[in-house]
This record gives structure tokens, sequence and C-alpha cells, in this order.
């Protein structure tokens, strides 16, 4: 059953969207509160795609460090299917330091968000080698794309 947009609309339904609908307004514009708190999530975004890794930070994982043909994060956001190639050293890199063909390998990148690698590596990572380890599975070396993406 479809949900009807007066519903939404509903305070007590906020919590169904992350959109800003149904919002108060304030003649043709909308609250001052509501306005800042949208300037604050679209920095919050740019600061998200415009940041970048340290890779003292990733030193920990013990990941081969690569990285991707985007050249630029500016070249990266417009063409994106760039993120999808391998530098010819980073294809070297993985020949010459990750294990041949694993039945799983796990790659991480920082192409759209950084931030998320920063917040969700540290438990993600171990989590999911130890449940890969545990299926009895042949995992490859971590490898990190700076730059990576993957097709839509």
């Amino acid at each position: 059953m479809a949900t009807e947009l007066s519903s939404l609309t509903d305070p007590g339904t906020a919590h169904l969207t992350p959109a800003r609908i149904g919002v108060s307004r304030t003649g043709t514009r909308p609250l001052t509160r509501t306005l800042l708190e949208l300037r604050w999530d679209h920095a919050c975004a740019l600061d998200a795609v415009y940041s970048e890794l340290d890779s003292d930070w990733l030193a920990p994982y013990g990941m081969v460090m690569t990285e991707s043909r985007y050249e630029a994060k500016e070249i990266y956001l417009k063409k994106p299917d760039m993120g999808r190639l391998l530098t010819e050293s980073s294809e070297n890199a993985i020949a010459r330091e990750c294990a041949y063909k694993p039945q799983v390998q796990i790659a991480v990148s920082d192409g759209l968000s950084a931030k998320a690698v920063e917040a969700n590596l540290p438990v993600l990572l171990s989590a999911l080698e130890k449940a890969l380890e545990q299926a009895g599975l042949e995992v490859g070396t971590p490898v990190f794309v700076k730059g990576g993406g993957s097709a839509s």
C-alpha cells in the first residue's frame, strides 16, 4: 500500500525518510532552522566527498596501496569510470604483493567518501575477515584503491 504524501508531512512519520518534505515555511522560504540544517548537511557532504585518507592511517591494516586513473577528485566526479581503471604501477603492485586468484578479494576505496572508510573500516574489515575465515574461504591480501569506483 502506497504511503500518502499527507501522512509524510505528519511530524510523527519524519523517521520514514531523510528527505526534507513537508517542512514548515515562512512565506515562500523555509524556516531559518530548516535552511541552516540543509546548509550544514550540504557542507558535511562536501567534506566527505573531498576528504582524503592518510596512508599512515591505513598502514596498520596491511593493505596493498593502489591508485585508479582518476587523476584528481574533480575529474573523478565528472568521469567516475576512470575510477574503475588501475594505473600500471598499481597493477604491478597487485601482481607482486597479492595472493593469486583467492576465493574472496577485499578491496577498499575512498572513491566518494574517505570519511566513510574512516568510520567503517576499523570494525568492518576485521569482522569480514573473521567471518570469511570461519566460512573456510581463502581471502586475498586486502587492497586499498585511491580514487576507486565501481560499475553502476
